[in-house]
């Protein structure tokens, strides 16, 4: 039941390289979804980075 997990922590570790790439990252926020964009409101985007980061690791180690 271990490999369910390891795909989706690939594709959102990647998706990570690639915000950090463009420097921008969408997010979930209330019902819709939110673009964050590293100049305009960089500690929202480091933070949401660190959290799918956070997220990504424990994908592939944890579950």
């Amino acid at each position: 039941m271990k490999g369910v997990f390891v795909a989706p922590g690939i594709a959102l570790a990647a998706y990570v390289a690639y915000g950090i790439a463009v420097g921008e990252i969408i997010v979930r926020s209330g019902p819709g979804a939110r673009r964050l964009r590293r100049d305009q409101t960089p500690r929202y985007f480091w933070l949401a980075i660190a959290i799918y980061t956070l997220l990504a690791i424990a994908l592939v180690t944890v579950f």
